[in-house]
């Protein structure tokens, strides 16, 4: 990985962690990470037990970006929580996804001043749902594409 990237990611990871709802571990491109600390989804509505993130470099510079918040379902409170916020982003997805798509895009301009490279955001998507693995989880994932993540000169990133 480049280093301009490396410090991109690094910069993300840090505008991140103050951007409210979203906190997360550093963070590599192409790899998944996750983090033990709690945060709150929306207006305090719900706590994560787990942050993860997967960042997906293109080769033209583009970052396919996906944050998963892992809520452990292990009792009636957690679980009655975690399906209000799966039933109100069912039935209204846009009020999640425009305050997070304000915070990347805001983001973003920040890492392009600090870059000087062309930086924009698009493509917020939100879903939910449960995993079961040793433990039931909720799952709340956020989706989006960073372009002009990466700096691209010829084949190198």
């Amino acid at each position: 990985m480049d280093v301009r990237v490396a410090v991109t990611a690094v910069l993300v990871t840090g505008l991140l962690i103050g951007a409210g709802p979203v906190s997360a571990a550093s963070t590599a491109a192409a790899t998944e990470q996750s983090q033990s600390s709690p945060f709150a989804l929306q207006q305090g509505q719900l706590d994560a037990d787990e942050v993860r993130m997967n960042v997906a470099l293109q080769p033209n510079g583009t970052a396919e970006w996906t944050l998963e918040f892992w809520v452990r379902l292990d009792d009636n409170e957690s679980t009655t929580a975690f399906e209000s916020l799966r039933s109100d982003i069912r039935n209204d997805p846009e009020n999640y996804t425009q305050s997070f798509a304000d915070r990347m895009t805001e983001t973003a301009a920040v890492a392009e001043n600090a870059t000087g490279r062309e930086m924009s955001v698009d493509g917020v998507a939100v879903e939910t749902e449960r995993q079961s693995f040793a433990r039931e989880y909720g799952v709340v994932r956020y989706t989006f594409r960073w372009h002009g993540f990466a700096a691209v000169d010829g084949n190198e990133l």
